[in-house]
């Protein structure tokens, strides 16, 4: 025995194992492995192609309201036409011309307001005379209007070259005029009011020997148009 007395190795395996039994009384799971857990199903299947989106209600009944209350252009009609003097060799000098044409609104619930209106004499795509027709008016649904008008000698551009070419055309068959209708339009539907349409008709009117619209023209549609 030495002095300070021996020291014997000392054995921690009970006193460790002890402590181990101890921890895992407090937490089962302790001497389980870590699991990761697996990713999650929606972030390994792939995006499919996605649906288009489906009409609600409300755009369908739009769209059928659309159908049944868009506005129709009012329908043009030429019914009567007349040049006087064709029959005389000199009647440029004194000569006039007379329209009637009727504006119909085919709308069933729609009225139609002209701001303004012009109408053009034409003869071979040249403007040869120029009138202002109406007042500005408001034209009721299923209503027709009767645009009647006179050119006077002052409002014609005609000179004596313009009416040889006349002669000319009476003496092959009919002298072929067009009326040009120049007018601005918007539509009302109850307190609605459209935007401006400025809306162009253009009525084809031939004339006879004696400057009287021939059958086949009167009464016909004239083609009408918006710019």
């Amino acid at each position: 025995t030495s002095q300070h007395g021996d020291l014997s190795p000392v054995n921690l395996n009970p006193t460790l194992n002890s402590c181990q039994n101890d921890l895992r009384e407090l937490d089962p799971n302790s001497n389980r492995p870590t699991i990761n857990p697996a990713p999650h199903e929606s972030l390994l299947r792939e995006p499919g192609p996605r649906k288009p989106p489906q009409p609600n209600l409300q755009t369908i009944i739009a769209f059928i309201l659309w159908l049944a209350l868009r506005p129709h252009r009012p329908r043009i009609h030429i019914r009567d036409f007349s040049i006087s003097g064709l029959a005389n060799q000199n009647g440029y000098m004194n000569t006039t011309a007379m329209f009637n044409i009727t504006a119909l609104n085919p709308n069933q619930n729609i009225g139609i307001y002209y701001d303004a209106m012009q109408v053009n004499l034409e003869y071979n795509s040249q403007t040869i005379g120029t009138a202002k027709l109406l007042y500005p008016f408001f034209e009721r649904p299923h209503n027709m209007t009767v645009l009647y008008g006179v050119f006077t000698r002052e409002m014609l551009a005609v000179k004596k070259e313009h009416w040889k070419q006349f002669l000319a055309d009476r003496d092959r068959g009919p002298v072929a005029f067009q009326l040009k209708i120049t007018s601005v339009i918007r539509f009302k539907l109850f307190s609605w009011r459209s935007k401006r349409h400025k809306m162009h008709s253009l009525c084809q009117a031939g004339a006879d020997r004696e400057g009287l619209i021939l059958p086949s023209y009167k009464n016909k549609r004239c083609n009408a148009y918006f710019t």
